[in-house]
């Protein structure tokens, strides 16, 4: 469904129209971009796995599944070099600040063990 633009907001909208050009002319990939890639690299490592593939162990499935994300991105067309940028903010304790409390709420630790 489409949303309207809100007179109330018409400031806000042009920040953003402005940013938006600032990221195409980059061509940078937006968050929401990144967060859809890493959902299909995902998905394509499950689907991998139920092929009967195994990842190596030389590289870590992370490792694997980012560089399945930004393979993705720059087949869509983003710049390699930002989208990887974008890509580790997304995915590290410095750009995320709620990451400890996500990692904490999907309780993930409780399914892995330490080497």
């Amino acid at each position: 469904m489409p949303r309207y633009p809100n007179p109330m907001k018409s400031g806000h909208q042009q920040r953003q129209r402005r940013y938006r050009l600032r990221l195409a002319a980059r061509r940078a990939p937006e968050a929401d971009s990144v967060d859809a890639a890493l959902a299909a690299a995902t998905v394509c490592y499950i689907d991998a796995i139920n092929d009967g593939y195994m990842a190596t162990s030389t590289e870590p499935t992370a490792a694997l599944l980012m560089r399945a994300a930004l393979n993705l991105l720059v087949a869509d067309g983003y710049d390699r070099v930002e989208a990887l940028a974008v890509l580790r903010r997304r995915l590290t304790r410095q750009g995320r600040r709620d990451l400890g409390q996500l990692t904490e709420r999907s309780r993930i630790r409780a399914r892995m063990r330490r080497p």
